[in-house]
């Protein structure tokens, strides 16, 4: 495991550089001050059920932290997952085997990090395009005797100037996947949105957005033991922003 962390770092950031270089060498020297800005963000969301890639993780509500550095283009984010309630056993992820708590367990992993999750990226603006690729570090705190962490690299580009702003992403598991089903897994991601205007002071627009996912044999393998591949998942937002100020 720690043999691959440090080849996908060493990716990852040899990557990073030959976009800084790339981008670099075409940019004004007040463009080139301008990416090396810092900044910080945080935030936290409160679910009623975790949710990810299709799969119900935990089935009751959860706080998901996250916090993010950025010099720059480049940027590092860690993201977690606390459960609220005593629905995890400990060594157990997907909802078929994820009973409620029982008289022995009465807790399971309540008040605990299920997961946190560490994500190295560099994003770069091209010609009515933006790139963006990097690497995710999976970890599970409190499920490590059964659920091993992994690496994921990811690549991914938006074309924000075409109708419905499309937008492609790829994830290769490089870590877990291949030494459990000798096959990297593969998500592919294929999304698009699109904003109504309604012209209200108050409800400028309605965001619609949504996705449909691809994934490979040895994604299957690993997270549901049957080789499969095709369409994985399917999610449709409606989102209704309100402007509080002109």
């Amino acid at each position: 495991m720690v043999k691959t962390m440090m080849k996908s770092l060493f990716c990852t950031f040899f990557m990073v550089g030959a976009g800084i270089v790339s981008v670099w060498a075409q940019a004004s020297p007040s463009s080139s001050e301008e990416k090396l800005k810092l900044g910080a963000e945080a935030d936290a969301a409160v679910v009623t059920k975790y949710l990810w890639r299709g799969q119900r993780l935990t089935d009751d509500w959860s706080l998901q932290p996250s916090g993010s550095v950025s010099l720059g283009s480049f940027s590092i984010n860690v993201w977690g997952n606390l459960d609220l309630a005593a629905v995890n056993e400990g060594d157990v992820l997907l909802i078929s085997e994820n009973p409620a708590s029982t008289p022995g367990n009465s807790r399971g992993l309540q008040g605990k990090f299920s997961e946190v999750d560490y994500t190295f990226s560099y994003q770069m603006a091209a010609q009515d395009a933006s790139i963006e690729f990097g690497s995710i570090f999976y970890t599970f705190p409190d499920r490590s005797a059964s659920l091993p962490s992994t690496v994921e690299l990811f690549g991914g580009i938006a074309l924000e100037t075409v109708p419905l702003s499309p937008a492609f992403t790829i994830y290769v598991d490089v870590d877990e996947t291949r030494d459990d089903s000798g096959d990297m897994g593969l998500y592919f991601q294929f999304g698009a949105s699109h904003a109504f205007t309604l012209g209200h002071p108050r409800f400028p627009a309605v965001d619609l957005s949504g996705w449909i996912s691809f994934v490979n044999e040895g994604f299957s393998e690993f997270y549901y033991g049957a080789a499969n591949r095709g369409v994985h998942d399917v999610n449709v937002t409606l989102t209704l922003p309100i402007q509080w100020t002109e």
